[in-house]
């Protein structure tokens, strides 16, 4: 028996951008669920400088309602104005930066 997708999304919104990742290789089910998580958490280090990053979240998660950045390097205005694009559900962008 499958868990329901929107457990798993629940059981996701706990793991890291990577855990995340590795685990939407172990079958289409789970990938499928990933698709339906709502809150993603971007760890410190990862780097925005790139851009295809930004391509990657919104292609991967088009639901996420929540995202948070972590002090990412390369965090920028333009970084927040384009997931605000990509990500048309968004309700709570969370860009913590170091003082």
């Amino acid at each position: 028996a499958l868990l329901p997708e929107d457990l798993f999304a629940i059981v996701f919104s706990y793991l890291s951008l990577n855990d995340i990742m590795s685990a939407s290789l172990v079958s289409n089910h789970l990938n499928k669920c990933i698709q339906a998580c709502t809150e993603i958490q971007i760890p410190t280090h990862l780097s925005l400088q790139s851009g295809r990053i930004t391509t990657h979240i919104a292609d991967k998660f088009p639901f996420v309602k929540s995202l948070t950045f972590d002090n990412c390097k390369g965090l920028t205005n333009e970084t927040q104005a384009d997931m605000v694009a990509r990500l048309p559900d968004i309700r709570c962008l969370d860009m913590k930066k170091k003082a």
